[in-house]
Order: structure tokens, then C-alpha cells, then sequence
């Protein structure tokens, strides 16, 4: 097959230089000619034959399923040919989406250019409008980070993208359908030669839990947030307690929609919350504009900014504590909210690029990447070198033949340098990260790094970290209005998580996190936040289809994630007992989570888990509390100045005073085999039929699960909803750990 070059869309610039803008969503629905060429394109783009290379299904299938080279490109490596093109958990992350959405846009704009545009016709009083459109169209993003004011429905609306809800749309290009399905409601494979679901394609089962498998071939169109597990067979759905119903086969094959739940999980933290009850306390700003600011606010090296996977080197940066956030922890959990708790498509590494909200995420990490590298242009990463090795562990010459010496074998080099499979320049050579470390080569920029506009870069940058405090700093202005100053100090608090990315062999698993409100501890009420394992098996039937995946299994790759807690402080009056708490007071809050703090670990399926003890005597996931002091200035042009965290000593050791696990909690083995169930009684019914206590089969003493809530069915209030208590997480992958995860902190298992 010829190369297909990603080459962006080169037309557009300004007289005097000036880039086209990828503009948020809203923002381009505005602009009525590019919007209404947009939706159109996209509608064409859908209805192209699947095994097209320049079709939609084949350009999300980049991503992962089916599992197949896209327009023959193989990935350039030593030894036997690699699988797959995830970068995901590794430095690679950031610069190998860049020319993926690249390469969407060029196609969209592609479509535009010459398959409407040339159909309009030219005596129409707007053709010139859309002529110009054409060269200066570029794709939207999605800012998910910028919180609604408010709950009310006209106000979410306002906040998710566009038409989003709607099944079909009006089109106002002349020479076409005057309405048409909405793409940006669904994608909906067109059938073509008696093949007419994804699985004719290619597309099959993916286990996403240990009792649990998903048959996406099935599927015709995608799910967004459905409300039920509608893939279970009767016999499946009767096992766990779910009432079935003739048209399940039926929603899971045509897909279902729930746009308006992607916004209650971006928003569900400290659900027992009521807007009023104090007014002087708010709820205006949500979890994900509190990290996206704290991302930009930290201070980060590259590697800590980019991927969740790659741990800190350098001794200072360790010491500092911030690189547990980074733009793919935050990344991840986009997925899973949008994706939502019963394996809608985005949940899913292989199959979440076929959902219309994933380029409009991917968009939108880009623009926080790009900012972030005009902010630090003087950061970048180097090489690591790695042993090559199989699936099992053995040791491969370049030949892939199997050696005992290290020195015969051969070695795999990650760094700037690395071919971003399948994504090649107009030479034919595949880009590197070298290639693509400024995006302005693909003639695209975003309304942040308008440089033109500025007489210098220092008042540029000045200009980026004010916009940065007004979208997304709401908690530090609050912090500033109600200490009546304009510059403070504050205790910042934060929950640090980090985990085994293939403990259950690639199997996603949330790590959620609790403070306790009531007298019980009740999982839907106390959620505050989560860490979402976003990954994939690295084989499938027994076959490798993720490379990538294969390393990072056999590395025992640690991710890392950050529940902030800081602008939840204000929040701790409210509970129950703790009414004349000093949030500023470290002691007291350090006591206040002592008291209150609990985790649960949810599986993709909804089931409540609980790990194995690790045969390293390293835990397979820690959670430590950490806090530091910060400096607040109301000039909106400087950044805060973060301490470096330290660990609460007493949150920083006993599992047990942590981890709660409920009846039907399964008990896995490391591969995420079910070793047994938990009881009424707290034991574990192995599968011969015998029981024996938690403690001996995983060195979990379970200590607070005594006064749970439980719920009708035996299943804790985690297991129902959306993973849990609405949403929870999943999470990501690294490097070796020699410092017990990421600085330490609770070893769950």
C-alpha cells in the first residue's frame, strides 16, 4: 500500500503568519459555515467503507482494536516484529497522539476540501464563506477542565459538547441532506457486503474484568455511559443479580447514549453535598479543573508532566512529591467518566477511539501539551534502554530467538528519537518526537499561543498563566476572597496513588477513594475521588497484540495518580463531629482523615476486588496522604509556588486502617484469577468450597468493613451505579519502583 503522509492541513495562515485556531467546541459552533462543513464532514467520514484506510473505523482502529497494521505500517524494532502502536504509560505518550489527531484533522479537512466544498455551488451567497472556511478549518476541542457554574439542565448542556444528545441535526450546506444522523451523538458503522458489525471487521471480545468479557464485535454502533451491562447473557445477568430483559442484546448491539451522565461524573465527588446549605461554600469548581491547574502550577520535569508511567530520576524531583500528577493520569480518567461504569466504548483502551468524544478529548490534551511546552520549552527527555524480551520473560537476540546472556541479547531504545508508528512525513520516514516537538509544523495552534499577538514571550507566558488561574483556579481565587488578601499561604493536602499497571494482566481496576459523612460508611455518599487503571491486556487468545504492553508487563511498570483534596478542605466543617476543625491546621486534618479516610478497588465490571499479596514483598498499590505549604498571589500572571509534600506520618503505613472490602468482594490471584469471595462474615469461600480468612489469603485484615453500608443482594454500595458509587477510577504504568510506589505510603496488597 502506498504511504498515506500525515501532513496536517498547510493552508489558512494569515497574511502575516498568523495559524489557524483549533477552537473550543462551542466556539466553532458559532462560526456557522466551519460548523455546519465540520458536522457534515464527519458524517461522510463515518459512512466510508470500514476497510478503507482513510476511513473513520480505520483510523480509530490506530488505537487498538482490531488489532491490525492501519495501511500495512508495522512498527520498526529489533528483533521479532512488534504489536500494536500503544505508547500509553511511557514518555511517548503526549508526542505519538499528537500526529494521530493530526492525521484526523487532515482527513476531515481533506473531505471538506474535496468532496463538499467542489458540490456547493459557486453563485451561492455564502460560497465564498465556505470557501475561506475550508482553508482555515481546523478540528475543536472539548475543554471538559472548564466547570459549569452551575447544575441546572440548560447549564450542562452548555457544558457538554454541542448536540451531543441529539439523534439528528439540521444541515445547512447547500447540495446535501437538509438533515442528517448527528456524528457527534454517535458513531453507527455503515454496512457494507453482508458485513455489518465491528466484529465483521475485526473488532472481538476484550476481558475487562477477572469474572467478565465484552464482545464488542457484536456491536453496530457505540455506547456512551449506557445504563446497564446489556452485553450479559440472561444466564450472566441472573448470576449477578441484574434484571434482564429481552431488549439487552438489542441496546448493546445498537448502542446507547447517555451524554447527560458524562457531566455527573465529571461532578459527583462529596455527593451528600447540597448547594445552599452553607452559602458561603460552593461547588462550583470540580476535580478536573483543580488538576489541570495544578498541572501547570507544579513544578515538573518532562517525563513527570507527560506519562503516568515514568518515575523520577532525580533526587529533588522525588523529594518534591508533584510528579504524581501528570497529563495522562488526568487523561485517563476522562476516559472512564465519558466511557462510564458498564464498559461503554471510551472506557476501553482498544475500542474508546470510535467514540466521537475522543478526538475531542485528545484535542483538548493536546492544547494542555502544547501550552505546557511553550511554558517550558526548554524541557525534554532522553533515551532508556531495555532488554529485549517475550511475553514469558526470556531474554530475544535481534533475530527473536531466545538467549541466556545478556550480552547476546538484544535492546529496545525509547527516546526522542523513536518511530511514531504508523505516522510518517512526506519523506516516507516515520516521525519522531524530535519532529513533532513544536505543533505549529502541522500549521495549527490554539487561542492560548496566539504569539503573534504579544511584543514579547515573557508577556505572553504572563498572558497563558493569567488565563490558566481564571478557567481553572477557582479554588485558589475562593482561597484569596475569603482570607481578604492579596497573597496567602495555605496548607495544600493531597492523596497520592501509584499501582502495578498489569496487576490483573492489563485488566483496568479503579482505585477509589473515601471520607466517611455518616455513622457507616456508605460508598455512593463518601466518594471524594479515584484513580482509574486505563489499560488493556497485552495478549488475546494467547496471541500479543500490544507490544508496549508486553514491556511494561514484564517490568512490573508502576503508574502514579493524585486525588487533590485541598479545595475540598472547606468542606470538613460540614461533617458530622467536626464542626470547629482548623483546615489550615495540619494536626487536625491529618486526625479528620485518620478518622475518615477509606478505599475500595473496582473492577471494570463493577465488582468490588481485592489483590493478592506480590511475591517482591513490594505493594502492588499504595495510597499515602501527603501536604505541603503554597503561596497564592492574586496576581493572576504568576504561578503558586508549592512546597515540596511530605507524607502525614500516620497515613502512611497500615493498610488496614484504609482498605474496606464488602461481601461479594472477589479475591484475586495476580493474573486476576478469582481465588474466592468474601462473605457475610469477612471470609473468603474458596472455590473448593472452604473458607479461610481474608488475612491469609491476601494479609488484608479488613478492619473497617464492620460498619458498612450494605446493600439488598449483599453487594456494598460500590459495587452498583457507575464502578461504584458514581464512577471511581481506573489508572496507568511506569518503570521499576525501587522506592516501594512512588514514595511510598499505604501497601494495599
Amino acid at each position: 500500500m502506498a504511504p498515506i503522509p500525515v501532513t496536517g492541513v498547510q493552508s489558512g495562515k494569515g497574511p502575516h503568519g498568523e495559524i489557524p485556531l483549533r477552537v473550543e467546541i462551542h466556539d466553532l459552533q458559532k462560526d456557522i459555515h466551519k460548523w455546519s462543513l465540520y458536522v457534515l464532514a464527519l458524517r461522510i467520514f463515518y459512512d466510508r467503507p470500514a476497510d478503507h484506510p482513510k476511513s473513520y473505523f480505520q483510523i480509530s482502529g490506530i488505537h487498538g482494536m482490531p488489532y491490525l497494521p492501519w495501511n500495512g505500517e508495522e512498527v520498526p524494532r529489533n528483533g521479532p516484529k512488534p504489536t500494536g502502536y500503544c505508547t500509553h504509560s511511557t514518555v511517548l505518550f503526549p508526542s505519538w497522539h499528537r500526529p494521530y489527531v493530526v492525521l484526523y484533522e487532515q482527513l476531515i479537512q481533506e473531505i471538506i476540501a474535496t468532496e463538499i466544498l467542489p458540490k456547493i455551488p459557486q453563485n451561492d451567497k455564502d460560497y465564498d464563506k465556505y470557501k475561506t472556511a475550508t482553508e482555515t478549518f481546523r478540528i475543536p476541542f472539548w475543554d471538559w477542565a472548564a466547570p459549569p457554574p452551575e447544575s441546572q439542565q440548560e447549564i450542562i448542556n452548555k457544558w457538554l459538547p454541542p448536540t451531543s444528545q441529539e439523534k439528528k441535526v439540521p444541515n445547512l450546506v447547500p447540495g446535501f441532506p437538509q438533515v442528517i444522523d448527528n456524528p457527534l451523538y454517535q458513531y453507527v458503522l455503515k454496512p457494507q457486503g453482508g458485513k455489518a458489525t465491528f466484529g465483521d471487521f475485526g473488532v472481538g471480545t476484550l476481558k475487562v474484568g477477572p469474572d467478565e468479557d465484552v464482545e464488542y464485535g457484536d456491536c453496530v454502533g457505540l455506547s456512551r455511559c449506557p445504563e446497564n451491562k446489556y452485553y450479559l447473557t440472561k444466564e450472566e445477568a441472573e448470576k449477578e443479580g441484574i434484571v434482564w430483559s429481552a431488549d439487552f442484546p438489542g441496546k448493546w448491539r445498537e448502542g446507547e447514549i447517555l451524554s447527560y451522565e458524562v457531566y455527573k461524573n465529571f461532578t459527583d465527588s462529596m455527593p451528600w453535598f447540597i448547594p445552599g446549605i452553607k452559602p458561603e461554600i460552593s461547588k462550583k469548581e470540580h476535580d478536573a479543573a483543580e488538576n489541570v491547574w495544578r498541572l501547570f502550577n507544579y513544578s515538573l520535569t518532562y517525563p513527570d508532566f507527560a506519562t503516568n508511567g515514568d518515575l523520577p530520576k532525580d533526587d529533588d524531583d522525588v523529594k518534591r512529591g508533584h510528579w504524581y500528577q501528570s497529563l495522562e493520569s488526568i487523561h485517563n480518567n476522562v476516559h472512564l467518566f465519558v466511557g462510564g461504569g458498564n464498559n461503554g466504548h471510551m472506557t476501553q483502551v482498544p475500542v474508546a477511539s470510535f467514540d466521537p468524544f475522543f478526538w475531542l478529548h485528545h484535542a483538548n490534551v493536546e492544547r494542555f501539551y502544547s501550552i505546557w511546552q511553550y511554558l517550558h520549552d526548554d524541557q525534554w527527555f532522553g533515551d532508556t534502554t531495555e532488554i529485549l524480551k517475550d511475553s514469558t520473560g526470556n531474554m530475544l537476540n535481534d533475530k527473536g530467538e531466545v538467549v541466556d546472556n545478556e550480552k547476546d541479547a538484544a535492546r529496545i531504545t525509547v527516546g526522542p528519537k523513536t518511530p511514531l508508528a504508523p505516522f510518517r512525513n512526506n519523506g516516507g520516514n516515520f516521525y519522531t518526537s524530535n519532529d513533532v516537538r513544536n505543533h505549529t509544523v502541522f500549521n495549527y495552534t490554539y487561542p492560548e499561543l496566539q504569539n503573534w499577538k504579544y511584543p514579547s514571550k515573557e508577556e505572553h507566558k504572563k498572558a497563558i498563566n493569567a488565563q490558566i488561574n481564571k478557567t481553572y483556579g477557582g479554588h485558589k481565587a475562593d482561597t484569596l476572597i475569603k482570607k481578604r488578601t492579596s497573597e496567602a499561604e495555605t496548607l495544600e493536602v493531597v492523596i497520592n496513588v501509584s499501582f502495578y499497571k498489569f496487576l490483573f494482566s492489563g485488566m483496568p481496576f479503579n482505585v477509589k477513594i473515601y471520607l466517611q459523612y455518616g455513622d457507616k460508611k456508605d460508598p455512593a455518599k463518601d466518594y471524594i475521588g479515584n484513580a482509574y487503571n486505563f489499560s488493556a491486556p497485552s495478549s488475546s487468545d494467547g496471541k500479543e497484540v500490544c507490544s508496549n504492553c508486553t514491556i511494561l508487563e514484564l517490568s512490573r511498570a508502576t503508574c502514579t495518580a493524585q486525588v487533590v483534596v485541598s479545595h475540598m478542605l472547606k468542606f470538613f466543617p460540614l461533617y458530622p463531629g467536626d464542626e470547629n476543625i482548623d483546615i489550615e491546621n495540619a494536626d487536625q486534618v491529618e486526625k479528620f482523615l485518620k478518622k475518615r479516610l477509606y478505599v475500595q478497588i473496582i473492577s471494570a465490571t463493577g465488582r468490588e476486588i481485592v489483590p493478592p499479596n506480590t511475591n517482591d514483598n513490594k505493594p502492588a498499590i499504595t495510597v499515602s496522604v501527603a501536604h505541603c505549604k503554597a503561596r497564592y498571589s492574586a496576581d493572576d500572571t504568576r504561578l503558586t509556588t508549592f512546597g515540596a509534600f511530605q507524607n502525614f506520618l500516620s497515613l502512611a503505613g497500615d493498610v488496614a486502617e484504609l482498605l474496606v472490602v464488602g461481601t461479594g468482594a472477589l479475591v484475586l490471584t495476580g493474573t486476576g484469577a478469582v481465588l474466592g469471595t468474601v462473605n457475610n462474615a469477612g471470609e473468603v469461600i474458596l472455590g473448593n468450597g472452604s473458607t479461610k480468612s481474608l488475612k491469609e489469603v491476601s494479609g488484608i485484615t479488613n478492619k473497617g468493613a464492620r460498619d458498612l453500608v450494605e446493600l439488598a443482594g449483599g453487594l456494598t454500595a460500590a459495587a452498583t451505579g457507575v464502578l461504584g458509587g458514581g464512577l471511581g477510577g481506573l489508572g496507568g504504568s511506569g518503570k521499576k519502583d525501587d522506592r516501594g510506589g512512588r514514595g511510598g505510603g499505604f501497601g494495599l496488597f
